[in-house]
């Protein structure tokens, strides 16, 4: 990030899995046999930042980002992806000239995908696919702690 004024800034943030998601038994293709899924979230946005306090602040982001959805089998794989208004909030303690420590909250851009969708895309007979019954929206509110170095 960085600084215009001790109280407003901008800020990238990158957000991804660190290790898929592995659904068992999740889906069957094209009458293959029954086969693992496994799926993967990503995020990137751009944000302006407000933040009010000294040692202990709140830090307000409000910006644009793109959130991505992946799922894979041994037959087939697809992305998703939304781009919209994303928001969020941090709790900080300052430690010196060592950086911070921040507990933050964001919300991306939810991912919309349809059952009929996804049984198309993976060409599955949505009887057979689990998955299938997954919501509408894939929903990204996250809950971060996290620690922050100053360059």
């Amino acid at each position: 990030g960085y600084r215009f004024t001790d109280h407003i800034g901008a800020e990238v943030q990158y957000l991804t899995s660190l290790q898929d998601d592995e659904i068992y038994g999740a889906v069957r293709v094209n009458l293959e046999p029954l086969s693992a899924m496994t799926s993967s979230i990503s995020a990137l946005g751009a944000y302006a930042v407000f933040q009010g306090g000294e040692d202990a602040y709140v830090k307000v982001r409000v910006g644009f980002a793109q959130s991505e959805a992946s799922f894979e089998t041994d037959f087939a794989s697809v992305s998703y992806s939304s781009a919209d208004l994303s928001y969020g909030f941090s709790l900080g303690q300052k430690l010196g000239s060592l950086g911070s420590v921040e507990a933050t909250y964001m919300r991306y851009p939810d991912i919309r995908v349809s059952r009929i969708d996804f049984a198309e895309d993976f060409r599955s007979d949505p009887a057979y696919n689990s998955y299938t019954t997954m919501r509408r929206d894939l929903i990204l509110d996250v809950l971060m702690l996290g620690y922050i170095f100053q360059f």
